[in-house]
């Protein structure tokens, strides 16, 4: 099956590749997508959903980052109640991402809104080869969830690698998925005609690498 048009986002040697609403499926093969730090796979999940469907792209988003428009599915009869603005931006080992939901109608609504994320770590040249599977002596994975988040690590002998999500505001809950995978779960107020806001940071810290440094005004999303 043929892979969905990426977005691209690069700076300082890392770069995210996302879906045209800005997901991240993990995919392998000849174009990985996720989040990529010292050629390995710091986000490999990162997964969008309103009331338990993914929103439908409406307009989606450009190479360098910028705004994919989505909505809630709906039918002809039921005009989906919002819109959402999905602005993504990546800076020195960060990915940044914005969520403003948008009310279409005249009446207060609740929204149930869940981003799911993992990160598998994995060498980006290994996702490119002939899917082989290669022997990691060692090799640990670990969750932890965070008052603001979740955190995901990997260590493999004096190798440590990180991934933090943080939000604002924080998540209601954060329910474990398969394996690392985590479920960031908010239930959203949206007044009538008005709207909310949902800020995320995806940071990586790549072994050995020095932390990253704070990001200059306007460059999150």
């Amino acid at each position: 099956m043929p892979q969905a048009p990426q977005s691209l986002l690069v700076h300082a040697g890392t770069f995210a590749a996302v879906g045209p609403g800005g997901d991240i499926a993990g995919t392998s093969g000849r174009s990985p997508d996720g989040l990529f730090a010292r050629d390995a796979r710091h986000l490999s999940r990162w997964r969008l959903t309103v009331d338990g469907t993914p929103p439908v792209v409406l307009t989606p988003a450009q190479d360098g980052g910028g705004t994919a428009v989505l909505a809630p599915e709906a039918t002809r009869d039921e005009p989906p109640a919002c819109v959402v603005l999905r602005r993504q931006a990546l800076y020195d080992g960060r990915l940044t991402e914005r969520l403003t939901f948008s009310s279409n109608v005249g009446h207060d609504t609740a929204l149930t809104v869940v981003v799911e994320a993992d990160a598998d770590f994995a060498d980006q040249f290994e996702l490119r080869s002939d899917l082989r599977t290669y022997d990691k002596p060692g090799a640990v994975r670990a969750v932890e969830t965070t008052a603001e988040g979740v955190d995901f690590a990997y260590r493999r002998g004096d190798w440590h690698s990180t991934t933090s999500v943080t939000a604002t505001p924080a998540p209601t809950e954060v329910i474990a998925l398969a394996g690392t995978a985590r479920a960031l779960v908010w239930r959203l107020d949206l007044p009538a005609h008005g709207r909310a806001d949902l800020a995320l940071t995806v940071t990586a810290r790549p072994s050995g690498a020095p932390a990253p440094a704070a990001g200059p005004a306007g460059s999150g999303p």
